[in-house]
């Protein structure tokens, strides 16, 4: 009688069938308790290793409990007693350890495995895995397959090349500097203790820097990497295989990370979760993922890699898939503490810092200003105001409200605003003064005399960095208005009065 049962465990899914008695069956799903993987896409290897030690230890308990049953029959029947029922209980328990071990010795598997890395790097972890467990399998001499595979992806957040989770906000400040040694390897600028350039390795199939007989204990590799973009963090990423290590002998390997010769990742590996797949005949592997992350503003970066030369070990280490990301500073800035624009301290070469804000289109700085007032014979034909712009010959003589652009390849532009001065009126002025941070005003009342009809005003500013001003004139009859249009990367305008002229009657 074939009897078919169905096993789930966590993330195991189990088909078994069997030819053995029913009596045996729940006897077996009591005893079959869902392991904890360590890692969910090692959870198939663990599962042979727990299945077949199960298996083992039952035929341990089968050989003890046959010799119990033995004894104490022959007891029993020196002391001419009668069977008791212990021994009927005794005896009916290790008949259902032997209908177990046939059961177990029987089980087809179908396991279904369920790979959930969490990272890129847990990603490219897992065709080392597969070709480990293979190997497993086959020390086993068990056949195996695939059926229904899926590669599915969690999609980053568009607009981040590096993330951990979702959230926008967390990952689009990172930008990747450097990425190495993923399929072939380039060794240009890195050293090995200083004087030589580090060999490679390759296990399995699988290029290693340094490697088996390559980079032993008390052995370091070190880069410097320059030019590194406006940063306030870094991040660095990379494999770290360690090769011949000898399991059950005390042995631990210490490795250490030094960032411009400070000490920011130490590891001590003992010799748990280790797997024979390259280096020696007598020596173990393993691969672990080591990720550092730290605030680091220079534009140099000096990176040590080293085992400690305590390490109680002979083992040999390599290093694949490393990877260097930079959280940014916002574009115009060279000095920074966070992504934001306002986290700036340091403005990029043409970039000033206004309000808190880096920009390549700063106020303009007011220089001079001078007025004159004259007897106009052509007043008649002039409107109330009209204005001058001299360094670009760039005249407004115009009402009305409008935006102008202003190429100007000089260091200054004086703006010139002629006005009708008409009796019993009184001219008011008003000039923003912009110097670095500090923002204030000059105001000041000009009355009209009657021997002149003009007044002229030359009103020179400073431009600090040169490049095509934006401007917003607004004028009447009794008014003139000018607006410097200051932008700032993906924030809205801001408008800088810079001057204003008012006729009043009194």
């Amino acid at each position: 009688m074939i009897n078919k049962v169905r096993v789930k465990g966590g993330q195991q899914v189990m088909d078994m069938e069997t030819y053995s008695p029913i009596i045996a069956i729940p006897i077996y799903l009591e005893d079959m308790k869902p392991s904890e993987v360590k890692q969910q896409y090692l959870s198939n290897f663990y599962y042979l290793l727990i299945f077949y030690s199960k298996l083992l230890l039952n035929l341990q308990k089968l050989v003890i409990g046959m010799a119990e049953i033995l004894l104490m029959y022959q007891q029993m029947k020196q002391d001419g007693q009668k069977i008791k029922v212990n021994f009927f209980i005794m005896a009916t328990h290790y008949v259902m350890i032997i209908t177990k071990i046939i059961v177990m010795m029987n089980i087809k598997l179908s396991h279904q495995i369920r790979i959930i890395p969490k990272n890129l790097q847990q990603l490219q972890q897992l065709q080392i895995w597969i070709y480990i467990i293979m190997q497993i399998v086959t020390i086993l001499k068990k056949y195996w397959g695939l059926r229904d595979f899926t590669l599915a992806i969690v999609r980053c957040p568009s607009g981040c090349l590096y993330c951990s989770d979702n959230d926008y906000n967390n990952c689009y400040y990172w930008i990747g500097f450097l990425s190495l040694w993923q399929e072939s390897i380039e060794l240009e600028g890195w050293m090995k203790n200083d004087n030589i350039q580090p060999a490679t390795y390759k296990c399995v199939r699988f290029e290693l820097v340094g490697g088996y007989l390559n980079l032993a204990s008390n052995d370091k590799l070190y880069k410097i990497f320059q030019n590194l973009s406006p940063h306030y963090k870094i991040q660095i990423n990379f494999q770290l295989w360690i090769i011949d290590t000898r399991q059950f002998q005390g042995e631990y390997f210490q490795f250490q990370l030094f960032i411009d010769d400070q000490i920011y990742n130490q590891t001590v590996f003992s010799d748990i979760d280790f797997y024979s797949i390259c280096g020696g005949s007598n020596g173990l592997e393993n691969i672990y993922n080591i990720v550092v992350s730290l605030p680091h503003t220079s534009q140099s970066c000096k990176l040590t890699m080293r085992t400690s030369p305590n390490a109680a070990t002979n083992a040999y280490w390599g290093i694949r898939a490393f990877n260097i990301y930079l959280a940014k500073c916002c574009k115009g800035c060279d000095e920074c503490f966070g992504p934001l624009k306002t986290e700036c301290t340091v403005c990029s070469s043409e970039w000033v810092l206004y309000k808190n804000l880096c920009t390549n289109s700063p106020p303009m700085l007011l220089s001079q200003i001078s007025t004159s007032q004259i007897k106009d014979l052509q007043s008649d034909d002039r409107i109330p105001i009209e204005i001058n712009l001299l360094e670009v010959d760039q005249q407004i003589n115009t009402q009305g409200n409008f935006t102008i652009s202003v190429k100007n390849q000089y260091k200054f532009l004086t703006v010139q605003v002629y006005i009708k001065c008409l009796p019993k009126t009184r001219i008011k002025s008003l000039f923003q003064s912009n110097k670095l941070q500090d923002s204030y005003q000059y105001s000041f009342f000009l009355n009209c005399q009657q021997a002149f009809n003009t007044v002229i005003y030359n009103v020179k500013y400073e431009q600090r960095i040169i490049r095509e001003q934006e401007m917003i004139i607004n004028t009447s009859d009794t008014q003139c208005v000018i607006y410097q249009v200051i932008r700032v990367i993906d924030e809205l305008p801001l408008f800088v009065k810079i001057l204003e002229i008012i006729i009043e009657d009194f």
